[in-house]
């Protein structure tokens, strides 16, 4: 439990939890449920289902008690009742073992489950779907085996789940699942239609009504089929994603809990085949081929899968070994283990190995918010219309309120609709139709996250009619207004405050504890913004430092992207050689320069050395798209250069192009020219896997995307 408990105590770096916040604090003011946005200025009164009102409530009042990162200790909370459930359901499994026996393989499937999901344990609402689905499972598990009363638990459970999260149709599914198992097995056996015992249909209407108890009574029938509709429709955030996707499939999560649930299926039939194992009930096992698909679907699903598959692969493991000498594996001998995983996740060990951006403590990172942003925004008085990114919006909505509607904002398809998104990441990768929202909305001012929207933060910065007023490792401000000051406003994130709760609890559980400060090197970060906003002077400025390796890249990638337009290009290009060349010097096993000095040398004309580059990093790191798609850029180069060998270079394009599709198959511009040269060619079968489903792109001409529709046309 300690360990189940400590990793739900994290930094706060999801957005959501401010628009949570805000919609709180609004029902507990007006003492109702909001039907209609009140929150945005682009669909205000428009209709809004908020499905988890009441965890909306319940982190404004734990946010009231110690602040808003206090609201990860629910999150605690609810890791330690998943650990009791999850013991409980291997315990009805095995209900003619002691308590005690099987202890050891219990911990043994349990914690690879924990460690897989937690990456969804950052005190949203979605944890409370994973808790009540083991709750299911327990219970009705215990009915099979005792028929007692306690399954009439399922219809509170079920209301309290519609007023929570959006997932809990998967309650009524579940319910149906346990309730009409048996009525399909007999009637497969049979051919004979055997309804299931009366008071478990009536368990099963009482569940389905039981959602009517919400504020938009049957109403939310239809939302709980839009919800399911919605994982085909949002695809703005990668936790929608699914395993078709390259980023689903990159996840170790993914890997791990498919590897569990594949393992734990060949262990059940092995066992089943030797007659080894006690009858599994069937409308479990459909449980976690139906989480299975859940899981598949959507890359946030996966807890589900491999929280509830985790007592039976304790079980497995339990009959498989219990007659090695392993049998005699005790409790006890987890203790150094469970103290180890403690050290591990208090001390941040585990989340530096596996690559994730939380961290141990009760804390509100200031890397992850706007609160510089913020600041400016409050100290000079600004309000009115204004664009935003879906990312940034959601602090401002909490720390700017009552006034402050925001745009756009992280609750998505329930309130904005499908087109309005894209719309917004259109403009963010194509900022030509800025002006367009722009000319609809009078925009005053516009914040953006700084680390994933650069093409429009370049477009504003070289606009005449926007000012940047504001800009740190977060976000950046601008003005509308016309340009009268060029200086360096670049500063470091600003420090949000934390309570002295929070503080003691950090202290308590982790004495060595200090809050994590990860975007430090300001400088690095200001060299990096300007390079991308295009103004190298400043760019150069903030890279002075000779000894830095880091600082010697950005210099060599500001002086190559100064090389077309330079007056001097050879001594240009000779002052990012050497700073390149000094970067590489400083760690030759560093990708990051030897692909510079690669780019340096293509944009340089020098096509033979580029290509020599660019082979030398393909060999040492094979799973880079881009190394690929410039590699066949190259070839054409060398085609122009020497038509007389255009076939070799032809097939070579194809080659590298091909491989840059392996690694990058959702790229469209990669699907484009694939899918256009192959028809070209006329060999349409090769074509079609590139460009079907493949709509209109921002980035391409409109000849360029006249062409895909001609070839979409003559292909498919």
């Amino acid at each position: 439990c300690a360990v189940a408990f400590v990793l739900g105590i994290k930094n706060l770096i999801e957005p959501d939890m401010w628009w949570y916040l805000r919609t709180g604090e609004w029902i507990v003011t007006n003492l109702s449920v909001p039907t209609a946005d009140m929150l945005s200025f682009t669909f205000e009164g428009g209709a809004w289902y908020n499905v988890k009102w009441l965890y909306e409530v319940l982190v404004y009042f734990l946010e009231h008690i110690g602040g808003p990162a206090f609201i990860t200790f629910w999150q605690g909370c609810i890791n330690v009742c998943i650990v009791i459930v999850l013991w409980q359901i291997f315990r009805q499994l095995r209900p003619q073992k002691k308590d005690t026996a099987g202890i050891g393989w219990w911990l043994a499937a349990m914690l690879p489950a924990l460690f897989i999901s937690e990456f969804r344990w950052t005190a949203r609402p979605e944890s409370v779907s994973h808790l009540l689905a083991l709750i299911y499972l327990w219970l009705m598990l215990r009915h099979q085996l005792r028929k007692d009363k306690i399954i009439w638990a399922l219809v509170p459970l079920q209301v309290l789940w519609a007023n929570m999260h959006e997932a809990f149709a998967t309650g009524i599914i579940l319910t149906a699942i346990f309730v009409f198992t048996p009525t399909a097995l007999h009637y497969l056996r049979t051919h004979r239609l055997k309804l299931p015992p009366r008071h478990e249909l009536i368990l099963f209407a009482g569940v389905c009504a039981g959602i009517m108890l919400n504020p938009r009574g049957y109403l939310l029938y239809a939302q709980a089929i839009d919800i399911f509709g919605q994982l085909e429709a949002n695809k703005f955030t990668n936790e929608l994603l699914s395993v078709g996707h390259s980023f689903y499939r990159s996840q170790w999560q993914a890997m791990a809990n498919g590897l569990l649930f594949i393992l734990t299926a060949i262990g059940l039939l092995w066992l089943q085949f030797k007659n080894s194992l006690r009858q599994i009930p069937a409308f479990y096992l459909i449980v976690l081929m139906a989480f299975a698909y859940l899981a598949l679907s959507a890359l946030r699903n996966i807890p589900f899968t491999a929280l509830a598959v985790a007592p039976l692969t304790g079980c497995l493991l339990y009959e498989l070994l219990k007659k090695t000498k392993l049998q005699q594996w005790h409790a006890t001998l987890w203790i150094p283990v469970l103290a180890g995983l403690y050290l591990a996740v208090a001390g941040n060990f585990y989340y530096e190995w596996s690559g994730s951006r939380d961290r141990f403590g009760m804390d509100v990172s200031g890397e992850y918010h706007p609160q510089g942003t913020v600041n400016y925004i409050r100290k000079n008085n600004i309000s009115g219309p204004h664009f935003s990114d879906y990312l940034t919006a959601n602090y401002p909505m909490w720390a700017l309120r009552p006034k402050h509607k925001s745009f756009i904002d992280l609750r998505d398809l329930d309130v904005f609709p499908a087109e309005f998104f894209n719309d917004v990441l259109l403009l963010t990768k194509a900022p030509q139709f800025f002006d367009e929202f722009d000319e609809r909305y009078n925009f005053g001012y516009a914040f953006i996250r700084r680390a994933d929207f650069g093409a429009l933060i370049g477009y504003l910065y070289r606009s005449p009619r926007w000012q940047l007023v504001q800009a740190d490792a977060v976000s950046v401000l601008f003005l509308k207004t016309e340009k009268t000051i060029d200086a360096d406003v670049f500063a470091p994130p600003s420090p949000m405050e934390v309570g002295s709760l929070c503080t003691a609890i950090n202290t308590l559980l982790w004495p060595l504890y200090t809050p994590v400060r990860r975007l430090s090197n300001t400088a690095e970060m200001a060299a990096d913004f300007y390079l991308l906003a295009g103004d190298y002077d400043k760019a150069l400025l903030r890279c002075r430092d000779k000894k830095n390796a880091e600082f010697a890249l950005l210099r060599g990638r500001t002086y190559a992207a100064m090389l077309p337009t330079a007056q001097n290009p050879d001594s240009i290009y000779s002052l990012a050689l050497q700073s390149l060349q000094m970067a590489i010097d400083a760690d030759e096993s560093a990708e990051a320069p030897r692909k510079a000095l690669a780019l340096l040398h293509l944009n340089a004309g020098n096509t033979i050395e580029a290509v020599s580059q660019f082979k030398k990093l393909a060999k040492e790191n094979s799973t880079d798209p881009d190394v690929y798609s410039y590699l066949a850029y190259c070839q054409n180069l060398l085609q122009a250069a020497d038509p007389a060998n255009a076939t070799g270079y032809i097939k070579r394009w194809f080659e590298y192009m091909e491989k840059a599709a392996a690694l990058a198959p959702e790229n469209p511009i990669i699907r484009y020219q694939l899918g256009v040269s192959y028809c070209d060619r006329g060999d349409c079968e090769n074509a079609a896997r590139f460009i079907k489903d493949l709509g209109s792109q921002p980035d391409l001409t409109e000849a360029d995307n006249r062409r895909l529709a001609e070839c979409q046309k003559l292909c498919l």
